[in-house]
């Protein structure tokens, strides 16, 4: 819409891709609180995010290296799954060790299959002396007796929703102006096409929100006064109010 309307825009990119997907997991048991809690992670390649959507599916936001995005969504579903769960659980130095299997093998051209991370995993378990148990593990019964940290980490991923996963380039971006003018007069910008910010603190729907906010209080404004709505003389008001 920006484009059509003959908006200029500006910003830069963060050298950071987003890796999206919906993921499903066992629902919460009796003993534990229902999933509406989000978890975040940050580590050094990137944020990672799990955001809760129903009892068993929350959604996932991982903002990584480009390369690492691409090695990630070339492999399969199931080790996609496995790394999600290792992000929240496994100490640096051996999610640095992983990514580094996964790009190795995606540059060998043969991608590293699901049972061979697993493995590689379950060795990173015991070199920490993760306690089989613990929330920590990936090996942990997520249908029993919940461990007493369970709460401390999301659920267990178990599989990502058939073409859910994705990814983006993440970049910084702001319209010169909201209001269209010439060919694109009566166009108005709002959420991303106004502005686009990183993800990592969620105020990019806040923000269009807002934006949704002001627009309605220039359009009942302009009716209160008989006035047109698709014309500019209410954009001040609309620019000060986002």
């Amino acid at each position: 819409m920006r484009a059509y309307a003959g908006i200029q825009s500006y910003g830069w990119a963060y050298d950071t891709t987003a890796v999206v997907a919906t993921l499903f997991h066992h629902p919460r048991t009796s003993f534990q609180a229902p999933n509406t809690v989000a978890y975040q992670r940050f580590l050094p390649t990137g944020p990672i995010a799990f955001l809760p959507l129903s009892p068993t599916a929350s959604s996932l936001v991982w903002s990584t290296k480009p390369h690492l995005a691409k090695a990630l969504l070339a492999s399969d579903p199931g080790v996609l799954a496995s790394m999600i769960n290792v992000a929240f659980r496994l100490p640096e130095v051996s999610l640095r060790y992983l990514h580094n299997v996964i790009l190795d093998a995606a540059s060998s051209g043969a991608p590293i299959t699901t049972e061979k991370l697993q493995q590689e995993i379950a060795w990173r378990e015991r070199s920490h002396s993760i306690d089989s148990r613990s929330a920590y593990s990936l090996a942990a019964d997520p249908t029993g007796v919940p461990p007493a940290d369970a709460d401390l980490l999301p659920p267990l991923v178990t599989s990502i929703q058939p073409g859910s996963a994705a990814s983006f380039p993440l970049r910084f971006n702001h319209a010169d102006e909201y209001i269209g003018d010439g060919p694109g007069a009566r166009t108005v910008l709002v959420g991303d096409a106004a502005h686009t910010i990183h993800p990592l603190a969620g105020q990019g729907l806040n923000m269009g929100l807002g934006d949704v906010e002001a627009l309605s209080q220039c359009i009942h404004q302009a009716l209160l006064t008989g006035g047109d709505i698709g014309q500019s003389t209410y954009a001040p008001a609309l620019v000060y109010n986002t």
